[in-house]
């Protein structure tokens, strides 16, 4: 059993479903070699992984400036007490 498809086994398949299908399939077909990284080759690939780490180091440079933030005014600001004289 063939566990993974490669993408020159079936391009004749493709285009005779391409020939027939609503134009919506057919858009929504041509992303899928961008998708498992087909077209372009190795810099393709790169380029995605490097997109795709973006959100991941934006939120642990979010955090770390949350953290930094909260320390500073932990620190400057004089704590309130719950007691009023």
């Amino acid at each position: 059993m063939q566990l993974f498809m490669r993408f020159q086994v079936w391009p004749s398949r493709l285009e005779e479903n391409m020939s027939t299908s609503p134009v919506g399939t057919r858009i929504l077909n041509t992303f899928y070699p961008i998708h498992i990284g087909v077209i372009g080759g190795t810099p393709t690939r790169i380029i995605q992984l490097i997109i795709g780490m973006i959100p991941l180091i934006l939120l642990f440079k979010g955090g770390i400036m949350w953290w930094n933030r909260r320390k500073l005014l932990q620190t400057q600001l004089p704590r309130k007490s719950s007691v009023i004289h």
